[in-house]
């Protein structure tokens, strides 16, 4: 120790060294301190993160109290350090000097060059990060000026997200430039590397589905005025519900895609990464089948079934057969798809066909009502007995028929109750809307009444319903004559040809016609009689 300065300045010097050194670093550990509170008062602003801003606090806290240990921890060493140095009678600044003077020059240069690396690399980070948000603002005027579509919150979300993203990734860039310049343990330069991966995967595949979402959207929007321009509007109204699933299945692709990275980076589980590209064949797989089965509908929808009959019959075929054949169509897709999905996932498919091959086999034995079903309504559909709309007579239902599966007819009777029929139990049916058919009316007269007049009466109201309905009677009303002598009355019957299905309405129509005329007339309709027996015991 220089004996230069007296006993006292010597404690003097060494008590404010040991001071200025106790300063130091609580200078360090308040600027350590006031940094991780600037991250973390920026990470409670972003809205990501404002669902966990009490577990924020807690982690603050928790590095808080970790940073003040150290501290507490550094300065006692660093008083015991200086004890140990006096006790070997030396001063401590002059051996903190001769320690630095041991330093090589090039190693201090180093240093230097390093530290303002770092600090023109952290400059130009920031004027990097005002650049490209000003970028992101202009490109988001841009596009929302370009954008005709009203789903603006995707755009909205996608360009808040990609500020945060930016400003992150370019920070834990930097910190991944100072850490390379800086001595650190090869373990720990490797442990902080694998960290910064991991982040930047998870950002990336974040700004990646929000990027889908934005392109899903504006490219929605422009497709729209191009289809309109092109006339091809109702091409593209048909396949857009698929947008949606679309953006979804680009979205999971990108997610499995990053989740496949993370893994592989992940040393005890990176032998799971393999199954990513699988399941993003299969995401793949089924967004094709949807698409081959809604352009299929739409093929299916443009076809015309039955040219050779006239529109109305033509139109009710094709409400009965392209139900039908899109379900066929749907099902077949679904399966193939389904069975591609197994292939591309490591399924061996040929066990699940010989499987499903043996199960049709056991269904057929065992379900020999099903099977009958199936084939007549089969039989019903290639027959042409009824179609969709048709007034059906089966025996126990009277109805018109709204829809005919390949296992079940659905009909709905005259009061609105709809029925639904196993085709196996249609054994007979009587259809009214096949070709023609005949509103068939029966009146009764007075025995005082002549027959010329009833007849002449009948006439007239034929005429005038064919008057009144000109669309649905087809030819003059016939009077087939007295069918049946009653007690009180004769019965007269009379058939009206009409069109298929309108025998109903058209019955209705004439008899008021004809109960005016006989009115008119002065021709009574006797009321039918009921002969009643009661039977008396005898006491």
């Amino acid at each position: 120790m220089p004996t230069l300065l007296s006993q006292s300045e010597q404690v003097l010097t060494i008590a404010g060294f040991i001071i200025a050194e106790q300063i130091l670093l609580i200078s360090l550990v308040y600027a350590t301190l006031a940094f991780i509170h600037w991250i973390y008062t920026r990470l409670s602003h972003i809205e990501k993160f404002e669902l966990i801003a009490e577990r924020l606090q807690q982690s603050q806290r928790f590095i808080r109290n970790l940073i003040a240990f150290l501290a507490v921890f550094s300065s006692i060493a660093l008083l015991a350090l200086n004890g140990w140095i006096i006790i070997q009678d030396q001063h401590p600044f002059y051996f903190t000097i001769n320690w630095l003077k041991a330093v090589p020059e090039e190693t201090w240069l180093h240093l230097g060059a390093v530290v303002l690396k770092i600090v023109g690399v952290f400059a130009a980070a920031k004027y990097l990060i005002r650049a490209l948000l000003q970028l992101i603002h202009y490109t988001e005027t841009r596009v929302f000026t370009a954008n005709h579509n009203e789903n603006t919150t995707y755009i909205q979300n996608f360009f808040k997200s990609l500020r945060m993203l930016v400003r992150n990734v370019t920070w834990m860039l930097v910190i991944v430039f100072a850490a390379s310049q800086l001595p650190i343990p090869m373990w720990l330069e490797t442990f902080f590397y694998k960290i910064v991966t991991l982040y930047l995967i998870i950002s990336l595949s974040w700004i990646a589905s929000r990027t889908v979402a934005v392109v899903v959207s504006v490219v929605d929007g422009l497709s729209q005025t191009v289809a309109e321009n092109k006339h091809w509007q109702e091409y593209y109204q048909a396949l857009r519900p698929l947008v949606p699933l679309l953006r979804r299945s680009l979205e999971y692709v990108i997610w499995i895609a990053g989740a496949t990275l993370v893994v592989s980076q992940l040393q005890p589980i990176s032998s799971l990464a393999e199954y990513g590209p699988r399941l993003i064949q299969a995401i793949g797989i089924f967004f094709l089948a949807r698409v081959v089965i809604e352009a299929g509908n739409l093929f299916i929808d443009s076809q015309q079934f039955d040219q050779h009959n006239d529109n109305e019959t033509a139109n009710r075929r094709r409400a009965t057969i392209i139900p039908l054949a899109k379900t066929i169509f749907s099902y077949s897709c679904y399966f193939m798809s389904l069975v591609l999905i197994l292939g591309s996932i490591g399924i061996d498919i040929m066990p699940f066909l010989a499987g499903a091959g043996i199960l049709g086999v056991v269904l057929g034995l065992g379900a020999q009502s099903l099977i009958n079903d199936i084939v007549s309504g089969f039989f019903i559909l290639l027959e042409n007995t009824y179609l969709v709309g048709d007034i059906v007579d089966t025996g126990h239902i009277l109805g018109t028929v709204e829809k005919i599966d390949f296992r079940t007819t659905r009909i709905r009777d005259p009061d609105g109750n709809l029925h639904t029929i196993r085709n196996g139990e249609i054994t007979r049916s009587k259809n009214f809307c096949k070709d023609f058919t005949f509103a068939v009316v029966e009146i009764r007269a007075d025995y005082d009444t002549e027959v010329p007049l009833i007849r002449k009466l009948l006439e007239a109201s034929g005429q005038q319903l064919k008057a009144a309905l000109p669309e649905w009677v087809t030819g003059d009303i016939v009077i087939v004559g007295i069918v049946e002598f009653e007690p009180s009355a004769m019965r007269f019957k009379t058939t009206t040809p009409v069109v298929p299905g309108k025998h109903f309405p058209v019955a209705t129509r004439l008899r008021e016609i004809i109960k005016q005329n006989f009115d008119e007339a002065g021709v009574k309709m006797p009321p039918l009689q009921q002969k009643i027996t009661v039977q008396t015991q005898e006491a």
